[in-house]
């Protein structure tokens, strides 16, 4: 009786398995009578006459393997030079620096309590559950004593033990590397070099951008690989760049991420309130005002900080990195005023390829924005005022550095400055069989770090502004509004002055786009209308029939 049942047993899993290998033949075959529908429709539709199979192929590499599957023929030569470096890693050493974290038994069992959790849940952990257990970290020349917890809320932070992302916070005065605070994740959480050059970038711009490099990490001797560092924030990274110690504001994406449903959170709160608790209470009511619109960003925001940020999120077409939930809020106790600290900028979390901020600004056209979309009332409290019309004041500045650093002088001087170490970086990236990025879950292909990518995004730019066509726009003056049609021929915003007034007074700067109209009083004439190329034309100040709406 014994034997039978042992018996039985072994079958069930003979079965599940023998149902396993029928299911996967039944999907072989209904892919290759896809494929076979394919290849009989692309012949007999005449397609072949249009685009030939090479073409074919590229377009469903471009469209479908790497976007899906994150595999891209075209870098088939860089994947033979990546497979060479992995079969060769143990006999060569890269240059970054080791990390070594030493953690007993019990924080052990306290870090894989909280991968459960987040297992069950999904991600978050509570936050009476966010719990610091007792660890070291030694680097080439010093032992530190820290603390760490599990961080992030994607599966590829958590699934893997050997890939775990990790908060570390150093105990007492010591610093590593000038940082207090600092996280430890596998590099393609952030998509690798990308979100290196982009900290850089900023910085390269003036503008506060965190420390962000790659380590090689130990786990109780056990090599994990190459992992990305990035600094948390905190006064030293302030000091670093020469700031006065001042609030840092986030928002509490649990609770929402999607302007103007959103609750703001201040890092190191209890220090804050101890310290300046009127400050704290005012600086909350200035940030709920604006999210209400009671208030605008002209008044209490660094104008010309943004313009700079915003115009870096062009440039890189990381567009994660201007959500309020990855961007952090510096209220400069110098300035009085709020500055963006770039966070989490993340490229190719979207598809950005034919996309500016400015798009959004033609409520006619449908721009290619992807999720973006969803947010453009955060990047409205920019480019509009609370009456709807268009943010001279920030839309000046935003368009200067747009064209600055679209230029291929700035460009070429920024790669330049780094283009050794983004080698380095890339080679010990490549070492690691690292995959490609899908955000979500790992490409099938190697990462493959493409040179011309910023190079690309500035050809983009360069077209939008060079798409005004002056010839075009029409205007008309009707009781006091101003109408002005661009007839979809222009796809940026365009440059006005009213010229010939009576009082000077009534000679006011203005940016039009699109199909607008917005009320006018004034004793001018003219009115002047520029694109970026020194080409103007200067319209008469009257009634137009034929665009009145």
């Amino acid at each position: 009786m014994i034997i039978k049942k042992d018996l039985k047993n072994i079958r069930y899993p003979q079965k599940i398995l023998t149902f396993f290998k029928k299911f996967i033949n039944l999907l072989g075959y209904i892919f290759l009578i896809f494929i076979i529908l394919g290849i009989t429709y692309y012949f007999s539709s005449n397609l072949h006459k249009e685009h030939s199979p090479s073409s074919m192929l590229l377009k469903i590499n471009d469209k479908i393997l790497d976007r899906y599957l994150g595999l891209n023929f075209r870098n088939s030569s860089k994947y033979i030079d990546i497979i060479g470096l992995n079969l060769t890693k143990y006999f060569r050493k890269n240059n970054l620096q080791n990390f070594y974290l030493t953690i007993n038994q019990k924080s052990i069992l306290g870090l894989e309590l909280q991968r459960q959790i987040k297992e069950d849940t999904g991600g978050p952990i509570p936050d009476e559950l966010k719990l610091w257990f007792p660890a070291k970290i030694k680097t080439d020349d010093k032992e530190y004593k820290v603390k760490i917890k599990l961080k992030g809320n994607r599966f590829i932070h958590w699934y893997d033990k050997n890939k775990t992302s990790y908060k570390i916070d150093l105990r007492g005065s010591e610093r590593i590397l000038n940082m207090e605070e600092f996280s430890l994740q596998k590099p393609i959480t952030k998509n690798y070099t990308y979100e290196y050059l982009f900290h850089k970038l900023l910085g390269f711009v003036d503008l506060i951008n965190i420390n962000y490099s790659f380590i090689n990490l130990y786990f109780n001797d056990q090599n994990l690989g190459v992992y990305a560092i990035e600094e948390s924030f905190s006064k030293d990274l302030l000091l670093r760049k020469n700031k006065n110690n001042g609030p840092i504001f986030s928002i509490k994406d649990e609770l929402g991420e999607l302007f103007p449903n959103i609750f703001f959170e201040l890092y190191s709160r209890d220090y804050w309130l101890n310290k300046d608790p009127k400050l704290v209470d005012q600086l909350f009511l200035i940030l709920n005002q604006i999210r209400d619109k009671k208030i605008h960003v002209n008044e209490y925001f660094d104008i010309e900080k943004w313009a700079k940020y915003f115009a870096i999120m062009d440039l890189t077409g990381a567009y994660h990195g201007s959500l309020l939930d990855s961007v952090k809020l510096y209220f400069n106790p110098e300035t009085q005023l709020f500055e963006p600290i770039g966070y989490d900028l993340h490229k190719g979390a979207g598809n950005f390829d034919d996309f500016i901020l400015s798009d959004i600004l033609d409520s006619r056209r449908k721009p290619k924005c992807s999720w973006i979309c969803d947010h453009k009332d955060l990047y409205n409290i920019f480019f509009r005022l609370n009456d709807e019309t268009l943010n001279q004041k920030f839309l000046e500045k935003y368009i200067y550095y747009l064209q600055k650093y679209s230029e291929t002088n700035f460009l070429k001087s920024f790669l330049n400055l780094h283009k050794k170490e983004l080698s380095v970086l890339n080679k010990a990236i490549y070492q690691d069989n690292s995959k490609t990025d899908l955000v979500r879950w790992i490409g099938a292909g190697f990462f493959v770090y493409d040179e011309e990518y910023l190079i690309k995004r500035s050809v983009l730019i360069n077209s939008r502004i060079n798409s005004i066509k002056l010839d075009k726009i029409m205007i008309s003056k009707y009781n006091d509004f101003l109408f002005y049609e661009d007839f979809l021929m222009s796809n940026f915003p365009v440059k006005a002055s009213t010229e010939n007034c009576e009082k000077s007074i009534n000679k006011k700067n203005f940016y039009f786009i699109g199909r607008m109209k917005f009320e006018l009083v004034t004793d001018c004439s003219t009115i002047k209308i520029e694109d970026y190329n020194n080409n103007f034309v200067n319209l008469e100040l009257k009634n137009n029939p034929e665009i009145n709406f």
